[in-house]
């Protein structure tokens, strides 16, 4: 006989009676959970012996499971972890994290009304990143360091000023424009971009979440400006946490995830 079974913090699936339970947990970066867990579905309650496989997906912001990871103890740590960059695997001091592959890219862009984009004259000739985020408009970018957008941009802009008349004053006030945002993400921005206003910010952050405003608010609300020095890609490493800690049954019931992912 089969009858659901609910597991503490899981979605409940069809389990046999017998059928213990495997949990694995994998944390992603928000805008990708769903698309992860629509992948794993189809490897929910599959049995492996007499045990069951029960993924739970969580979205979080990759700096909140790096700081996590200073005061959870290693049973705690996620199985999986599919931050949006790389660039978090090098702060992850206290993750032992090992990358499996790269799940997916999506390329920085500009983000800005349509109205703001058409002024300043991007749509037909792009700027420097130098010069995009050089206060010409107001950034929300509340810190550089904190987002892989953010951090990105950062070393794209640096190496962006060797290249524009007067760099490091076009650097400089990149950074003091975003230091100065009103947002606090740039989810926040994007919203205050489809809400319009002559006055509305421009925002670094990937063209995946500009797709995702602009089918939110059923129109093109939110214009995309790829910057003439060129755009760097998010990568979203598929990372697996202390897999030397893995039981030879949780080991398998891992690999069977990775092979769906």
């Amino acid at each position: 006989a089969v009858q659901p079974r609910v597991v503490p913090g899981f979605v409940p699936w069809p389990f046999r009676q017998d059928c213990t339970p495997i949990p694995l947990e994998i944390v992603t970066a928000p805008e990708i959970r769903p698309a992860v867990t629509a992948i794993v579905e189809p490897v929910q309650g599959r049995e492996l012996g007499s045990s069951c496989i029960a993924v739970e997906v969580r979205g979080q912001d990759p700096v909140q499971t790096i700081a996590s990871a200073t005061v959870l103890p290693t049973d705690r740590w996620p199985d999986l972890w599919i931050p949006d960059s790389s660039l978090w695997v090098a702060r992850a001091e206290n993750l032992s994290v090992a990358k499996v592959r790269t799940l997916a890219t999506s390329p920085l862009v500009i983000a800005g009304s349509v109205e703001t984009v058409t002024d300043l004259g991007w749509a037909g000739t792009p700027p420097p990143w130098a010069t995009a985020l050089s206060g010409v408009r107001q950034v929300a970018v509340p810190d550089l360091t904190s987002t892989a957008e953010g951090l990105s941009a950062l070393l794209t802009i640096r190496r962006s000023a060797a290249d524009v008349p007067d760099g490091s004053r076009a650097l400089a006030s990149a950074l003091v424009a975003a230091s100065r945002g009103e947002h606090d993400s740039d989810e926040e921005a994007l919203t205050a971009i489809v809400e319009g206003g002559p006055d509305s910010p421009v925002v670094p952050t990937t063209e995946q979440k500009v797709l995702a405003a602009n089918r939110a608010s059923m129109a093109t609300a939110v214009a995309t400006v790829f910057p003439s020095d060129g755009s760097p890609s998010l990568d979203y490493p598929l990372l697996t946490v202390a897999s030397s800690h893995w039981p030879e049954q949780h080991r398998r019931a891992v690999a069977a995830v990775l092979d769906q992912l």
